[in-house]
């Protein structure tokens, strides 16, 4: 089940498919390359407290805005939690997610203050599922979206985008660490879905979010196929934005997807290496991974020494700066490419190494 709406939302990017209520706002696409990704429309029950389809009227924006302005009126960061909540997607809204943004007793706050003004569901199914997050009626976010919308300067929104685009990012480098699938499968979502806000975002920010969830969707997600779009995506973003080193870090992840049609890796990989040659530590830690990879792809092609090349100068980065793990993987796959050339006393003391390595 944990994967089934990341796999709608590949369905989305695939087809196209804009659906009823779900529909993408204006400039709510992901455009600028052979791909477009619509704001993804997760399954939601028609049965949620709340306002209902049925009561969407216009009428209706009247009365939920007199609602908003008394909850607004709470604390003082209540509107800039409901701009980030009326911009993710609708289901599993996590309260860590909300935390991060401003702080713990603020968020809980919030999300009790929702319930109580009825502007989220009391499903008990979803309380007794997972504690964690709360889900608000989609056509309810809408209207909280189009009330904001009226009630913040272009400047104030501006700079909301910013804070929630620094805030998610920094939630998927941490979630990246913790490599838990759920938690990133959710968190992809939402940083899906606020990509369907394009009207919002600047092409810095779009790629901002992109690169790391592209990188999310490709490992722990497993989603290889709405990863190369999305990578693909951004890699032209940023080449057109004149960012090498974004782009760089794009290609290099997109040449990580293609496990199996190792010239593909290889092209992606090598343009990667071609565009940062910077020497920043982060620079040069994507350069010793992709050359991880490129040297795995070039092994599967028949490319020994090649392959072994690009090992030796990832595992010199990776011994310069005392990273045991990585020395370690990179040995393993070195040992691997020395028993296809038939050295197999080479390929022994490697495997040693790896394993006397400390982890």
């Amino acid at each position: 089940m944990k994967k089934i709406a990341i796999m709608v939302t590949a369905l989305m990017v695939l087809s196209g498919y804009q659906k009823g209520d779900c529909s993408v706002p204006s400039g709510g696409l992901i455009s600028g390359g052979s791909q477009t990704i619509a704001r993804v429309p997760s399954a939601s029950n028609d049965e949620q407290n709340g306002f209902s389809f049925d009561e969407m009227a216009p009428p209706q924006q009247d009365k939920l805005n007199q609602i908003l302005n008394k909850f607004i009126k709470i604390h003082p960061d209540f509107t800039d939690l409901l701009f980030l909540t009326s911009l993710i997607d609708s289901q599993d809204i996590p309260k860590t997610l909300l935390a991060s943004f401003k702080n713990k007793g603020i968020a809980t706050s919030f999300a009790y203050n929702l319930k109580i003004y009825s502007l989220i569901s009391d499903n008990p199914l979803v309380s007794f599922q997972n504690e964690g997050v709360f889900i608000m009626h989609r056509s309810t976010q809408e209207m909280v979206l189009s009330y904001l919308m009226e009630k913040l300067s272009v400047e104030q929104r501006e700079q909301l985008m910013q804070n929630i685009v620094e805030c998610l990012v920094k939630n998927m480098a941490a979630l990246m660490k913790d490599e838990s699938t759920t938690s990133c499968d959710i968190l992809s979502r939402h940083a899906l879905s606020l990509l369907g806000h394009k009207n919002l975002l600047s092409p810095e920010s779009e790629a901002k979010v992109m690169i790391p969830l592209g990188n999310m969707l490709k490992y722990p997600v497993g989603n290889y196929e709405l990863a190369k779009t999305v990578l693909r995506e951004v890699a032209d973003i940023s080449q057109r934005n004149g960012d090498n080193k974004g782009a760089a870090k794009a290609f290099g992840y997109l040449g990580s997807c293609y496990t199996e049609d190792y010239k593909q890796a290889q092209f992606f990989l090598e343009q990667s290496l071609e565009l940062d040659k910077s020497q920043d530590t982060e620079s040069q830690e994507i350069r010793a991974s992709n050359f991880v990879y490129l040297g795995i792809a070039l092994k599967n092609l028949g490319e020994y020494t090649k392959s072994l090349d690009c090992y030796e100068r990832s595992l010199e980065f990776w011994k310069n700066n005392k990273n045991d793990g990585k020395i370690a993987r990179t040995q393993v796959y070195m040992a691997m490419t020395c028993a296809s050339l038939k050295d197999f006393e080479k390929a022994k003391s490697l495997l040693i190494n790896s394993l006397c390595a400390p982890r």
